[in-house]
């Protein structure tokens, strides 16, 4: 039977969530029963039945009374058209006991447990809505009705039934036309009744509209057998209007059908993980009561009881709540910030009790997504990592779960992130979660922007879920962030290292990070290891993202292509090799690849020997038939210039060479202009040494367009073994910087693993100042550091021994303003 509701739909709705009394006293079937009985004791028991029936669906949902009052007054309307008032006041009377017996018993019952039962029980209607104007309570009464055209817009052909059984009934006295009568107060309460009524309340009516689309069917089917002559027509006219029937539900069967599959899949997850971590004893409190019933734990008094209306009127308060949690010690508190989760939010003290909730217990987990978000805090701290990293000294990481331990390589992973802000600020940041092989090859990362779930009302008044960016996060608050990391086809089985870094959200510069205790760690901060075993399902040819197609075979292997390569470069420049291969069969042994770089005179410039596959997972154990993706680095050496060959061999376990060497492909590495003299116009001489990197043999400092123009002289003490930035802050007289830049070497012509011993690098900068700077005199700090750790080399010399934050130049900077 069709039924009107918030679209949702599961077990717990259906025969817990009140929704059970509105069915029980919707169905007049009772009523219209005894109505049309002849004899009166038939009549008088068929009266009683009725109003048992709404007595109990009243202790449901005290709106059941209505129903119960359209009723009587349609017996009223009947006496008085048969004017026989000695049977009136027989019906009335048995009508009314049956109502009001079961209320009354049940009243004093829960009166005596608990005394202030019926004073909760009449204030929980009566103080909502208690400021609105009755103008204000039609106008929400209309805009209720009107949403009724949802319902219409989706099944219109049930609609138009139940319209033609109104206007067949309305034509003569019949059960039905009392029965449309019995649900006038029904109509009338809810266009003008003050405290917030939603869409689902129109169930009340539905029952009656089915019953007329089943009298509509009725008196087809009458038409129908009367107007065909041959017993064939009257043998189709059944089946015919059954598939009338049919087809004016289907539209609400197939959505409520999608809506329960949906509803099993978003609620299961997080009543499974309730009863993980609980017991069958301890205390949850949630708005949804759903997640009691399905998780079969308790609750509070007040917690059972809250709704919008008992929130908004005041009835339900942060400091009632808080104090049955400590008096109860609830392990567990469940905050909704879905679009159905507004009755929390509803208390005007709602921002005290989250505040208190997350001072008071652990964000372990959230469920769902979009509209549908639950956040789940325990009394414990559940979270299977607890590492207390730093970022930029204002956003901490208190907790990670990364998932399980091993996973198969064609398995996804979930993984949680739970933040607390320790201090302002003032900027959106993001988080990067890497997947890193033994090697550091970068293998798999997901992003997405730091934020904390917060509700904000929408144009219709009612909530809905927004995130709030770190910017605007309040000093303690706490969010959690989910993460689906997929991992590419063909990666090879092994031991996997998970990291995590944050940036800021606008130019995705990385924050410095620090363990609890602020030690600089690097920006690439680990979280943890996984294993990856074996695809349950091999990884075909056709999942490989192959930038360049080749078919070249060794006994059992073929390769398959390569990814993206370089055709240009620089001296010092590293980059990833993407190999994608084949197991043909399963006689091959363990082979082991060589990346080779040679010059046109075919003179090896650089080359790395290296197992194919993984140490887990070498050649001899691939399956026929699977795809693997492998990752190889190939570093260009500082003195490299003119065209370099990429070429592979491969070997056995013999260390003998296998086939043909094959050569993927041609680099032309640009050479560029090298000085080993000291420029003889350094205005500023030093002696300063960065780490066993360089050495600042001076510096010349002036102004270029109204902006601080600084030139840096470098002399190299080796060829770095990493790619280094160079930092250049201007700062003020507390360390505050105003204005910076940073910069691979000559704007990025001359990287640090590139410098050849002795080679002088003239490196220039342009610090671009504020309008709004103030006059005054100003400092410039520079310095050396890893753009993938932000560790800073330290610094030795001219009064910097050990300085760890940078080398401070001696010459201020001195900035007026005309």
């Amino acid at each position: 039977m069709p039924t009107l509701g918030d679209h949702r739909f599961d077990a717990y709705h259906a025969f817990g969530d009140c929704e059970l009394g509105i069915h029980i006293q919707s169905y007049p079937l009772p009523y219209l029963w005894a109505i049309s009985r002849q004899n009166v004791r038939e009549r008088s028991r068929g009266l009683a039945i009725a109003g048992l029936s709404y007595s109990l669906a009243s202790l449901f949902k005290l709106f059941s009374l209505l129903p119960a009052a359209g009723s009587l007054i349609s017996l009223l309307w009947e006496a008085s058209r048969q004017r026989d008032l000695k049977e009136l006041k027989y019906e009335i009377i048995i009508f009314t006991l049956a109502v009001a017996l079961p209320l009354v018993f049940t009243t004093c019952l829960f009166t005596i447990i608990q005394p202030d039962f019926l004073t909760q029980v009449v204030s929980h209607h009566l103080k909502q809505g208690a400021d609105i104007s009755l103008l204000d309570a039609v106008v929400k009464g209309i805009r209720l009705l009107i949403d009724f055209i949802d319902f219409v817009a989706y099944q219109p052909l049930f609609i138009l039934l139940a319209a033609l059984g109104i206007i067949a009934a309305v034509r003569r006295l019949t059960p039905p036309r009392q029965a449309l009568l019995a649900q006038l107060p029904t109509a009338l309460a809810f266009l003008l009744i003050k405290r917030g009524v939603e869409i689902r309340y129109l169930v009340y009516l539905v029952p009656t509209l089915s019953l007329f689309w089943a009298a509509a069917l009725v008196e087809t089917t009458r038409w129908l057998l009367r107007r065909p002559r041959s017993v064939l027509a009257r043998a189709l006219a059944v089946p015919l209007v059954m598939g009338l029937g049919a087809w004016s539900l289907m539209p609400h069967l197939v959505r409520d059908a999608f809506i329960a599959q949906r509803g099993t899949q978003r609620y299961v997850p997080a009543v499974t993980f309730l009863r993980q971590h609980t017991s069958p004893d301890d205390v949850i409190v949630s708005e949804e009561q759903w997640l009691n019933f399905l998780a079969q734990r308790p609750t509070t008094r007040t917690a059972a009881a809250i709704s919008e209306g008992a929130a908004s009127s005041g009835q339900i308060t942060a400091q009632l709540l808080r104090q049955e949690i400590e008096e109860t010690r609830a392990r567990a508190v469940v905050l909704d910030f879905g679009a159905s989760g507004r009755q929390l939010h509803a208390m005007s003290d709602f921002a005290d009790f989250y505040r208190f909730v997350q001072e008071n217990f652990a964000l372990v987990r959230i469920f769902g997504q979009g509209e549908d978000i639950l956040e789940v805090y325990l009394r414990d701290d559940v979270m299977p990592i607890r590492p207390d990293l730093r970022f930029g000294g204002g956003l901490a990481l208190t907790g990670a779960d990364l998932g399980p331990s091993k996973l198969s390589a064609d398995e996804a992973r979930t993984a949680f992130l739970r933040w607390q802000m320790l201090a302002p600020m003032g900027v959106d940041l993001s988080y990067s979660l890497r997947l890193f092989d033994e090697a550091g090859h970068l293998w798999a990362q997901v992003d997405g922007p730091i934020r904390a779930l917060r509700f904000r009302e929408g144009v219709d008044g009612k909530p809905f879920d927004v995130s709030t960016p770190t910017s605007g996060w309040e000093v303690g608050q706490v969010a959690m962030n989910k993460a689906e990391m997929r991992l590419p086809p063909g990666i090879p089985p092994g031991r996997y290292h998970i990291h995590v870094r944050v940036y800021r959200t606008a130019d995705g510069v990385p924050l410095p990070a620090a363990d609890g205790e602020g030690r600089p760690i690097p920006a690439d901060a680990p979280l943890g290891e996984v294993e990856i075993t074996p695809a349950r399902m091999a990884a075909s040819p056709e999942q490989l993202s192959l930038a360049r197609p080749l078919t070249a075979t060794w006994p059992g292997l073929r390769l398959l292509g390569t990814g993206q390569t370089r055709r240009e470069a620089m001296p010092g420049d590293a980059f990833t090799l993407d190999l994608y291969w084949q197991a043909t069969d399963t006689s091959r042994p363990a082979y082991r690849v060589q990346i080779a770089l040679k010059d046109e005179r075919d003179r090896l410039v650089s080359q790395s020997d290296e197992i194919l596959g993984s140490e887990v997972y070498p050649t001899d154990r691939w399956r026929p038939g699977e795809a693997i993706h492998t990752k190889h680095m190939v570093a260009i050496p500082a003195t490299a210039s003119g065209r370099l060959d990429l070429v592979l061999r491969v070997y056995d376990e013999a260390s003998r060479a296998v086939g043909k060497a094959l050569q993927l492909g041609s680099i032309e590495v640009h050479e560029r202009a090298r000085v080993f003299d000291l420029p003889p116009d350094l205005s500023h001489p030093l002696d300063v040494r960065f780490g066993d990197v360089a050495r600042l043999v001076g510096y010349r400092l002036g102004h270029k367009d109204g902006n601080v123009r600084l030139t840096l002289v470098w002399q190299a003490l080796r060829t770095a073994p990493r790619g280094y930035m160079v930092f250049v802050h201007l700062i003020d007289g507390i360390g505050a910087i105003v204005a910076q830049q940073d910069r691979v070497p000559m704007d990025g012509m001359a990287p640090t693993t590139s410098w050849l011993p002795g080679e002088v690098i003239v490196d220039e900068y342009v610090l671009l100042l504020s309008t709004k700077l103030l006059p005054g005199e100003y400092r410039i700090r520079i310095g050396l550091y890893d753009p993938e750790t932000l560790i800073r080399l330290p610094v030795e010399g001219a009064d910097a021994e050990g300085a760890q934050n940078g080398f401070i130049l001696p010459a201020p900077v001195v900035i007026s303003r005309s």
